[in-house]
């Protein structure tokens, strides 16, 4: 009887599920089994009932996510604990604001990352809206980021939070808009007496937060360690930063650097970071003193605005003038010069001497008038002479005067040659 009414239950259930498919995307807690290639390939939307834990050796390799949505609901902790060679690729990701931060169980600053690298990562044409941290990369681990979008609401944390060594391609990382909110957190740490490096790479991609890259100091240990440990952020190729800031930085070690390479849209300040080269497209309007050093080209971008004597430029720097009208820049030397930079002009800060007037020529003296001829007197008439044309009619004068022209060609050349 008990087995009876478990089949019909059972019945009743399937039958539920063939008419109300709805229901069955909340029974969604757990992955699809892997396929020989360690392929997990979602079918519907899942949301995990725990935190996802693989280990170093685990037999899921990629999560493909075919459109569909992968998410940890309000609870607390990770949603991937990854220690792997993990890719997740082609569908979304969300880890929401957790309930126990809600009801002030757990602080808001001790909040949980979403996706956590223990080893190697690869996040490929994903949307990943978090709470708090999206990304984050551990120490001694290699992440990548490519045709992504990643999000993080909290302003306790970056975006993505590195440790590691991180690329960024073709993607849009967002931070919050709040005093601490960034897209890049990035430390260099000392842990287990060991220094690990942490760099950062970002390629044709758009860091959108109120600090887009934050250098940051992990503890005193590591910021006081002489030990060499490396934290880098480069930009390669073009990037577009949209923030009134650009940088911050919290650590003091030497070896933390900050580099542009190719052409990035950003604030006045990125002119401090660019390499020999690179271009800053201006975003923000001028109203502090403003150089350009040689190598570098600064690009004023439609409708930003230079106040007057703000701007001004090395001799081998480049300021292209977009920004729809003339503008007014200060070229620097031995001597200030102040040139217009015409709209639409690219300037490369050579100022062109004018040429000096040459002395004038002093008028001649003019000379005396000769004497009119006497009226009362006439000129004797000239003696006309002989009828008969005076000409040569041989060769043997023409030849003489030839041989005193050469002589006397000769006798110049031989006194100016001495």
């Amino acid at each position: 009887m008990k087995t009876l009414n478990k089949l019909g239950l059972l019945g009743v259930f399937a039958t539920a599920c063939v008419f109300n498919p709805m229901k069955t995307q909340a029974l969604q807690t757990t992955l699809p089994e892997p396929d020989a290639n360690g392929v997990v390939t979602l079918t519907d939307d899942v949301k995990l009932a725990s935190t996802l834990v693989l280990g170093e050796n685990s037999n899921i390799k990629t999560i493909d996510l075919a459109g569909h949505t992968l998410s940890r609901g309000v609870k607390y902790g990770y949603l991937i604990n990854s220690s792997t060679d993990l890719t997740i690729k082609n569908g979304s990701v969300v880890c929401e604001k957790e309930e126990s931060v809600v009801d002030g169980t757990v602080q808001e600053t001790k909040s949980s990352s979403c996706i956590r690298n223990n080893k190697s990562l690869t996040v490929e044409g994903v949307k990943l809206d978090a709470y708090w941290t999206a990304l984050k990369a551990e120490e001694g681990t290699v992440m990548t980021v490519k045709n992504s979008t990643v999000t993080s609401e909290s302003g306790t944390a970056g975006a993505i939070m590195n440790y590691g060594n991180t690329r960024v391609d073709n993607s849009t990382i967002k931070g919050a808009a709040v005093p601490n909110g960034a897209s890049i957190l990035t430390m260099s740490i000392l842990y287990g007496g060991k220094a690990y490096d942490a760099n950062v790479t970002i390629n044709n991609s758009t860091l959108d937060a109120y600090w887009p890259v934050i250098l940051g100091k992990y503890d005193a240990a590591s910021e006081d360690s002489s030990e060499k440990h490396t934290n880098n952020v480069s930009f390669e190729g073009e990037n577009v930063i949209i923030s009134d800031n650009f940088v911050r930085r919290d650590t003091k070690r030497d070896d933390v650097a900050l580099e542009v390479n190719g052409k990035i849209t950003a604030t006045k300040e990125a002119l401090n970071y660019l390499a020999e080269g690179a271009t800053l497209v201006l975003n923000k309007n001028i109203t502090e003193e403003t150089i350009v050093l040689s190598g570098k080209k600064l690009v004023i971008a439609n409708g930003v605005e230079v106040t007057e004597g703000m701007l001004k430029m090395e001799e081998g720097a480049f300021i292209e003038n977009k920004s729809g009208k003339d503008l007014s820049v200060i070229v620097l030397g031995d001597e200030e010069k102040t040139v217009v930079v015409k709209n639409d002009e690219v300037f490369d800060g050579k100022v062109e001497e004018p040429s000096k007037p040459t002395d004038p020529v002093d008028p001649e003296e003019p000379t005396d008038p000769e004497e009119p001829t006497d009226p009362e007197k006439p000129e004797d008439p000239k003696d006309p002479g002989v009828d008969n044309p005076q000409t040569f009619d041989g060769v043997t004068i023409y030849a003489g005067l030839a041989v005193i022209s050469i002589g006397g060609a000769g006798l110049l050349l031989k006194k100016n040659l001495n």
